[in-house]
């Protein structure tokens, strides 16, 4: 029993301790939160919503700037009847080279680099770009022959795109199909332009039998080329495989159009060409013939191959490029007043665009909003823009979070330009209306409370400290005090000075028990019964005393 009670007190005296300390900790951090709030809102000036911007009418030039970033001349920009316009610069053009070789001589002859060898004859005339050649067992089984013209580009093609491409040329040419003794051939080497379809054998009087993988042929072409010739490319062709067939005879390839390369592929050649110095490149045709040897004492006669005509012909549009940018901008004023807070910025316009916005060329480009650099989330795509002024956002842009403080506020509505594309004629868009109305509160900041948070913090700290001190000591009788100080002392092991010597229990009843019998001796000796009873009682009293003793 005593020692529940003893356990149920040390138990009560941790409750106290630990709301104590709680308190202790909680008096500590409020006078700190109070602190770090001293500047708390008491007293509020609101701001109507003003007017940022000056001269939103666009009645002049007066107050708003712009600048373009990127490629400048992809775009103008300019104020006229009350609108601030982008104009995208758009432009097109057509080039076309055109040369009739029979009447036109102005071309200027050179080697085939891969096969450098010219044929007998070739010439430019009345028949057009003209090769006669004939072999005889010799070296010059594969000759060519070139003709060259420099062309020279209107406009400088680094601004421009080329759209579109075609290329036609003609030509045509006569051979000896068959073995015969005339045309200056030598009685010895008759044979004649030999190809894979034949369905006999050219053979010269002796006879032999034919060899051959190829057949004899010839191959007209178009090049264009840089002006240096690093670059060349093959861009239109024909080799014939039929031409001095023996049966049915075809001695004979009547004005013939050169198969051309896809516009795809032209297209591609002519930007590569044309990104050397985006104004000049060659043109060349050319035809090289091939001898084959195909038995023995073989001979082939090219009486007369000719080119007649080359158009080349290609569309260009002016380039516009990828992440080109044109803002209009301006500086208004800062908010410097202390302690300022924006509660509201809404930024309003319109916009219109003059032509629809070519979306399968560029979906992305758009129009933007800046305030001191900084992007404002949302964006309006050109491809929603219509031909009348319309609403940029229903109810404003709500540009708050973009405002600083103490800083000029820079406004800028930029036309952002997401690709590069070809772009045939000026596509203008405009703004108007523009408005920034701004609304801020001035903040008043408490007084100085840091003499009353400091004395309260002490007040509180020697409130708790006093009530502590009560708690676990004071609130106690002096002897109780002195018990619970030795009790700790014994509990510690720690030795105690003027130690108090307490006698056991055995000692204690012992001695209470002698105390008794020395009463007794000095009452006069009762009869024999009555002691007894005596005695008796005494017991029963010492019993019930220390019984008492153990309750308490």
């Amino acid at each position: 029993m005593i020692l529940n009670i003893t356990k149920l007190r040390k138990k009560t005296t941790k409750i106290k301790f630990f709301f104590i300390f709680y308190f202790a900790v909680f008096s500590i951090l409020l006078p700190i939160s109070l602190m770090n709030n001293v500047h708390i809102k008491i007293d509020l000036f609101s701001e109507e919503p003003t007017q940022w911007l000056n001269n939103s009418n666009f009645d002049s030039t007066e107050y708003w700037f712009y600048n373009i970033k990127g490629d400048a001349t992809d775009a103008q920009l300019n104020i006229y009847q009350g609108e601030a316009n982008y104009k995208m610069i758009g432009d097109n053009g057509t080039y076309n080279f055109f040369s009739n070789l029979t009447q036109d001589t102005n071309w200027q002859v050179s080697e085939n680099p891969d096969f450098p060898a010219f044929p007998d004859h070739y010439e430019i005339n009345r028949s057009g770009a003209c090769v006669s050649h004939y072999w005889i067992e010799g070296a010059d089984q594969s000759v060519a022959v070139n003709w060259n013209r420099n062309l020279e580009m209107p406009v400088n093609m680094s601004d421009f795109i080329i759209t579109s491409a075609s290329l036609e040329a003609i030509c045509n040419g006569t051979v000896q199909a068959t073995p015969s003794v005339d045309n200056d051939g030598s009685e010895e080497y008759t044979g004649a332009i030999d190809v894979m379809s034949d369905s006999g054998i050219d053979t010269d009087p002796t006879g032999g039998g034919f060899q051959g993988a190829t057949g004899d042929y010839i191959r007209y072409y178009v090049w264009i080329s840089d002006e240096e010739n690093n670059d060349i490319f093959e861009v239109a062709y024909n080799q014939t495989y039929n031409l001095g067939q023996d049966d049915p005879l075809i001695d004979t390839m009547e004005d013939t159009y050169m198969v051309c390369v896809p516009e795809e592929i032209l297209i591609f050649y002519l930007s590569t060409v044309l990104s050397k110095d985006y104004k000049n490149f060659t043109i060349s045709i050319g035809m090289r013939i091939w001898c084959e040897d195909n038995f023995w004492q073989d001979a082939d006669n090219w009486t007369l191959m000719a080119i007649k005509s080359v158009n080349l012909t290609f569309s260009y549009e002016k380039k516009i490029n990828q992440f080109t940018s044109a803002s209009w901008c301006q500086i208004g004023a800062a908010i410097d007043e202390p302690n300022a807070e924006v509660t509201s910025a809404i930024l309003r316009f319109k916009y219109k665009i003059n032509h629809t916005w070519p979306a399968s060329l560029s979906p992305f480009s758009e129009i933007r909003i800046l305030l001191n650099d900084n992007f404002h989330s949302q964006s309006i795509p050109l491809t929603s823009a219509t031909s009348s002024f319309q609403e940029a956002e229903s109810g404003g842009f709500d540009v708050s979070k973009l405002i600083l403080l103490g800083a000029n506020i820079t406004l800028s509505i930029q036309v952002f330009l997401a690709n590069t594309f070809g772009l045939n004629k000026n596509i203008t868009v405009s703004i108007d209306d523009v408005k920034l109305e701004i609304s801020y509160i001035i903040l008043e900041p408490a007084p100085d409370l840091t003499l009353v948070v400091y004395g309260l913090t002490g007040g509180i700290i020697a409130l708790v400290t006093l009530f502590g001190l009560y708690e676990l000591h004071f609130k106690y009788p002096p002897v109780v005090r002195r018990a619970r100080k030795l009790r700790k002392k014994i509990q510690s092991k720690r030795k105690v000075k003027n130690p108090i010597e307490i006698n056991n229990r055995d000692d204690i009843l012992n001695n209470s028990y002698q105390d008794k019998i020395k009463i007794l001796d000095l009452e006069p000796e009762p009869e024999q019964p009555e002691l007894d009873d005596k005695i008796e009682n005494i017991k029963q009293n010492i019993e019930t005393e220390e019984m008492k003793k153990e309750e308490r």
